[in-house]
């Protein structure tokens, strides 16, 4: 009796090799500054990529979802078109204290999720919008001493609802899962000498949805 590899045919089927060209101009508009407080506008395009195996991917991997072999599968991009813009606040107007306020948002092609079966990322079909504003904080009293503290709150949806998600009745169709909104990074770094440092460091990230 003959015996035919599986795990060989399937790895034979999705390799391969992938190229993808994006280009990435951007921009950058910085007025002032006026009483050490300037303004900036800033925007551009970008990418990020994907799992780098659906890219060259032709059939399913076997799974609790796909239990046949050699099911055929669709190409996923390499790299998935950004596009954001942000808007802000900088100043040192206080003494050894640099402190920025801005606003800013994201457009991606896709996102990447989680399968829970196959332990693979899958791109989303639907594109998403990320914003939130952000507030950093740097604050020098002496040569050699940095304090920083930065905290962030973001947003992330889908510009549709997912059709597997409304046909399961979830509520949050429309939002990224796993997306963290509110996160926190403190921290004070003591700068040594021939450029060493140390530095001590508290990062705090809220609940993922």
């Amino acid at each position: 009796m003959g015996h035919v590899d599986v795990t060989s045919l399937v790895t034979a089927a999705n390799s391969g090799a992938a190229t993808k060209v994006l280009p990435s101009p951007k921009l950058s508009l910085i007025f002032g500054p006026w009483s050490n407080t300037e303004l900036y506008v800033q925007g551009g395009f970008s990418f990020h990529s994907n799992d780098a195996r659906g890219a060259t991917q032709t059939v399913e991997p076997v799974s609790a979802d796909n239990p046949y072999p050699n099911t055929p599968s669709s190409r996923i991009p390499l790299l998935i078109q950004t596009k954001g813009a942000e808007i802000g606040v900088r100043t040192s107007a206080v003494s050894h204290l640099q402190s920025t306020v801005s606003l800013w948002y994201l457009r991606s092609g896709s996102e990447l999720q989680q399968d829970g079966d196959t332990g693979a990322t899958v791109a989303s079909k639907q594109p998403s919008n990320r914003y939130g504003v952000e507030l950093a904080n740097y604050y020098t009293p002496v040569e050699h001493l940095t304090f920083d503290f930065d905290i962030a709150d973001s947003r992330a949806r889908f510009t549709a609802i997912d059709g597997d998600d409304a046909a399961l009745g979830s509520p949050g169709g429309k939002i990224v899962p796993e997306a963290v909104g509110l996160v926190i990074s403190s921290g004070i770094t003591l700068h040594l000498p021939k450029g060493f440092s140390e530095s001590l460091r508290l990062r705090y990230f809220g609940r993922a949805i």
